[in-house]
């Protein structure tokens, strides 16, 4: 069996938490997000919209990926999360695609997701320029109904030299000053341009209508728009009475990775609130500040929660700092209307209180935990030294003093005729 197929039994747990468990209860002010595509992109889309307080919805598999996934194990997680009605579909706000294969779809489906941008004005991005580089995925995208409503021509793509010459776009990302666009990418293009000075994905080409965010300059220059070269990285149009996105790069690269992207949180969320006619925040920089505030909650959170299971298992009475976390949640739900309200300075201040009380608490449960284990460790010390001395007593009796054993006699011997 190969290394991936081995490895699913380490997939479907992650998998199956990321179904199973709300990422958010839906509230007043939550956008609705349907993030589907390759398995390895689905930790990272839930991971955003765990830690956005305006994002609610459902992450589905649909495509095999690391992890030795299976195509009856996509089928069935379609089958079982992915909306089963128009209506239930076009009740969403927007569609994350990433690298999708469209064949896990079926006829139906694809029509819904379609009319759902078309007639309901559902926003939408898909990455990786035509889903993939792999001819046999792209060309399901290429043959779907729902690539034409994305900005990016996907025949165009594919019928392409540089595309089926598997040249790929490679060079400085640059961020488009047109003051007239949403303020999406550009508050944060002096980081942006700094970090990605070789970055890579696969070409583009827009439609006519597309508004560029940011470019690839390249030495491509069969390709790009408006100047020949500048490869379009991140574009959009409207279809119709929705606004949908293409990214010629997957979630796995350093542009949505927030370990080398601080603001990867603030690009998806500006993406889906535009899409979904929402304002974008005059202060970006603050916002930002605060959605990192978000993210490191649920990380302290979820570690805080960790340590105090463990604590438990070892006798600790937890009450207490329970009933305390409960009090920080209150907070931190104060914090979330305030932000869903657009009061992002309110929301901001709630949020230092809420990390003062969480980190103030995190330490009362390490040291609840260390209490817990000081006495394993304790009990753990004495059953040693206890077993030591008892081996050391009866050694020393046993083959020092030899009180145990009689002395041997002298016998006569006898004549052996």
């Amino acid at each position: 069996m190969s290394s991936q197929s081995s490895s699913w039994p380490l997939l479907i747990p992650i998998i199956a938490l990321i179904l199973i468990a709300p990422v958010h209860a839906e509230g007043a002010g939550q956008l609705k997000v349907i993030v589907t595509g390759i398995a390895e992109s689905i930790p990272i889309g839930a991971s955003w919209v765990r830690a956005e307080p305006s994002l609610t919805g459902i992450i589905v598999p649909s495509r095999e990926g690391w992890g030795g996934m299976q195509p009856s194990h996509v089928q069935k997680m379609i089958r079982i999360y992915f909306p089963r009605t128009y209506e239930e579909l076009a009740g969403y706000d927007f569609f994350l695609l990433c690298q999708v294969d469209m064949t896990y779809f079926t006829g139906r489906q694809d029509l819904w997701m379609h009319d759902a941008i078309a007639e309901r004005g559902v926003g939408g991005i898909n990455t990786r320029s035509v889903q993939s580089m792999i001819a046999s995925y792209s060309y399901t995208w290429v043959s779907s109904l729902l690539q034409s409503a994305f900005p990016n021509d996907a025949l165009a793509v594919v019928e392409h030299q540089y595309y089926t010459g598997n040249k790929q776009a490679l060079g400085q990302m640059v961020v488009n000053e047109d003051a007239s666009l949403p303020p999406i990418v550009s508050p944060y293009l002096e980081q942006v341009e700094r970090t990605f000075t070789a970055y890579r994905g696969l070409v583009t080409s827009p439609r006519p209508g597309s508004k560029i965010y940011t470019w690839i300059r390249t030495d491509l220059d069969q390709l790009g728009e408006p100047t020949p070269g500048d490869i379009p990285h991140l574009f959009e149009w409207t279809y119709l009475n929705g606004t949908t996105f293409t990214a010629m790069d997957m979630l796995t690269d350093g542009f949505w990775n927030g370990r080398e992207n601080p603001f990867t949180l603030d690009i998806i969320t500006n993406i889906i609130w535009h899409s979904s006619g929402m304002e974008l925040p005059d202060d970006a920089v603050m916002v930002h500040l605060l959605r990192e505030r978000f993210l490191s909650y649920d990380l302290i959170r979820a570690t805080l929660g960790s340590v105090l299971e463990f604590a438990e298992k070892f006798g600790a009475n937890t009450n207490q700092l329970y009933d305390e976390l409960s009090t920080i949640e209150d907070r931190k739900d104060e914090a979330d209307s305030a932000y869903l309200g657009g009061e992002f300075q309110e929301s901001n201040d709630i949020m230092a209180e809420v990390f003062e009380d969480l980190e103030g608490l995190d330490e009362e449960a390490v040291g609840l935990k260390d209490r817990a284990l000081a006495w394993v460790f304790a009990i753990e010390w004495l059953v040693v030294s206890a077993t030591s001395m008892i081996c050391g007593a009866v050694l020393w009796l046993v083959m020092v003093r030899r009180r145990l054993y009689r002395e041997v006699g002298a016998t006569r011997g006898r004549k052996v005729l």
